[in-house]
C-alpha cells in the first residue's frame, strides 16, 4: 500500500515508523498494511509531534473506501 501510493522501493521509505530511543533521527520503517490491489484506500503516518511521548510506533491510519 505505502510503496504503491508513493513509488518508493522497500527499503528506501523516507517515513519512520519506529523510533526505539524516541529520537527522530533514530527511526526505522517498520510499520506495515497489507492490501490486496484494486481496493481503493489512504494510507497516513502519524505525526511524532503527537505520538511520540505516548509510544515508540507512529500510528498507520489507514482508510478503506
Amino acid at each position: 500500500m505505502y510503496h504503491r501510493n508513493a513509488v518508493i522501493d522497500q527499503g528506501a521509505e523516507p517515513t519512520t515508523t519506529y523510533l526505539p530511543t524516541r529520537n527522530l533521527r533514530f527511526g526505522h520503517h517498520i510499520d506495515y498494511a497489507f492490501l490486496s490491489d484494486g481496493i481503493p484506500a489512504d494510507l497516513r503516518v502519524g505525526g511524532s509531534e503527537g505520538w511520540l511521548a505516548h509510544s515508540d510506533h507512529m500510528p498507520l491510519i489507514l482508510d478503506i473506501a
